[in-house]
């Protein structure tokens, strides 16, 4: 018996509606999500870090220099510069060197990929209620 045998059989005997698996439906979604998870997980990484947290909430106020955030954060700037890179590689913050000052703003994605992320899921969990 094959499986399309065995569902009509399921049917008729116990008047049971088969659903399509969501994740069928959705299989084009979860390839591009696929394709992302480099950028989600190198987003993911970066605020990982309570340090990073803190310069991200920092520089949503305003614009920071690398010496205004080790003074903040007091740690010394070549530690804080270390978490900048690790934030401006993936793109949450962009950094500018005017002479001799490097200034830190928020980035161009701004953790837009992982909130998406988290929006698909929170979607579907809210489905699932």
């Amino acid at each position: 018996m094959d499986s399309g045998d065995w569902f009509s059989m399921l049917r008729r005997r116990r008047s049971v509606k088969l659903r399509p698996c969501a994740m069928e439906q959705d299989r084009h979604t979860l390839n591009l999500m696929v394709q992302s998870s480099g950028s989600l997980d190198t987003a993911f990484a970066a605020v990982s870090d309570p340090t990073r947290r803190g310069i991200l909430e920092c520089l949503g106020g305003e614009d920071a220099s690398i010496s205004d955030l080790a003074a903040r954060f007091e740690m010394t700037l070549t530690g804080i510069r270390k978490h900048v890179q690790v934030l401006e590689g993936a793109g949450l913050v962009a950094t500018e060197k005017i002479g001799r000052v490097r200034t830190c703003r928020l980035g161009p994605r701004r953790l837009v990929d992982a909130a998406g992320w988290i929006d698909h899921y929170e979607a579907m969990l809210d489905a699932r209620r």
